[in-house]
């Protein structure tokens, strides 16, 4: 038996968290031996990186010859080239399934061989969104359903799929949470010699970071504490968060970081005294996760999969644009923050639920199931 994962567009040096996934599955599938079941397509700009990691694997790599090389100024002409790779090599190939940890156009989605997407999340309001974006999903929520299976990285993120896509039935969709693997780094002092507030979330409105820093005003007004949020900055941050930033007087108050070092990132989780994620929609939700087993106390929203990733362990509000319930949230965790045993236990159960060789298992024992059926 033998399975292809598709690697392809894929960029190691990315920390999103499609990518963070397939690494640690592979990761525990390296540890648990089990690699000898997968050979990855990647292409050769990833091959030195794959095979340095993961050498045990096999690879089928997709080379730059001499045209090739030329035609990588020419950026849509060759991104067409490898999509039509893709498509041609899992055509031509004999795999017994294919998976691919993310849909994107390369993946071959009316091939008539038994396959597995990954769903990380559906957009918001799919049913409102752009044509293009509709016509994207449902290519691969409509058709060739008989070859088709999906991985959904929560129960929120299925139920949803089968809401807008009925099409597809329950027994092919398998949820397959997301591993997660924290650090231990090496910086013993804290970074930050002050108390903040943590948040961790790409600059969105989805994120709902508005509300957050204007919780944090009513915060400010009865704790000195700050606000630290780890972020890039962009358009977002420059044309709305530090506005009113600006206008609500803190400037001096909240920090963005933007872009930390893993290490540096491990010693501000553990040195927050709360984290917040107020966010309105997650199809899985790494960072309240990985707060929580750092042993910080966490205060979510009730909105989405995050009442559900976090297993009822951490602490919740809701409505999530509720700026002054949240910062009501704040203050009395700040105040009564929970006890360290509970804290160790959270930690420890949400360690154990998402650990790499847990969630590997699981992956392998799903794929496994996949290629008992029948088409």
């Amino acid at each position: 038996m033998k399975v292809l994962i598709c690697l392809i567009p894929f960029d190691y040096s990315s920390k999103t968290g499609m990518n963070r996934r397939i690494l640690l599955i592979l990761r525990g599938l390296v540890r648990l031996k089990k690699e000898y079941l997968f050979t990855i397509l990647i292409t050769q700009d990833n091959y030195e990186f794959f095979k340095s990691e993961y050498p045990s694997f096999s690879y089928k790599v997709v080379y730059d010859y001499f045209m090739l090389r030329k035609m990588r100024s020419f950026s849509k002409l060759y991104w067409f080239y490898n999509c039509l790779y893709v498509n041609f090599y899992c055509i031509m190939s004999s795999y017994e399934l294919y998976y691919f940890d993310f849909i994107s156009a390369f993946s071959p989605c009316l091939l008539t061989k038994k396959k597995v997407f990954t769903i990380h999340h559906l957009p918001a309001n799919i049913d409102k969104v752009s044509l293009k974006d509709r016509m994207f999903y449902n290519i691969f929520l409509t058709h060739n359903l008989k070859h088709t299976y999906y991985f959904s990285i929560s129960e929120y993120t299925k139920n949803e799929i089968m809401h807008f896509y009925p099409a597809v039935k329950e027994d092919r969709l398998y949820v397959n949470y997301n591993p997660i693997e924290v650090l231990t780094s090496s910086l013993t002092d804290p970074i930050l010699n002050y108390q903040y507030i943590l948040c961790v979330n790409t600059f969105h409105p989805k994120k709902s970071t508005l509300s957050l820093i204007r919780a944090f005003s009513i915060v400010k007004k009865n704790k000195s504490y700050k606000l630290v949020l780890v972020s890039s900055k962009n358009s977002y941050w420059n044309n709305v968060l530090f506005p009113e930033i600006v206008n609500l007087g803190l400037k001096d108050d909240v920090v963005c970081l933007g872009d930390v070092l893993d290490d540096e990132l491990e010693n501000i989780y553990r040195n927050a005294s709360l984290f917040v994620s107020p966010s309105l929609r997650e199809g899985f939700g790494y960072t309240p996760i990985e707060a929580a087993i750092y042993k910080i106390p966490v205060l979510v929203s009730m909105e989405s999969a995050l009442p559900e990733t976090t297993c009822g362990l951490v602490n919740y509000y809701e409505p999530a644009m509720d700026e002054e319930v949240l910062a009501e949230r704040i203050l009395y965790l700040l105040s009564n923050p929970p006890s360290e045993e509970l804290l160790d236990n959270v930690s420890f159960s949400l360690k154990s639920k998402y650990s790499v060789e847990n969630r590997a298992k699981i992956f392998y024992s799903q794929i496994i199931d996949i290629l008992k059926v029948g088409v």
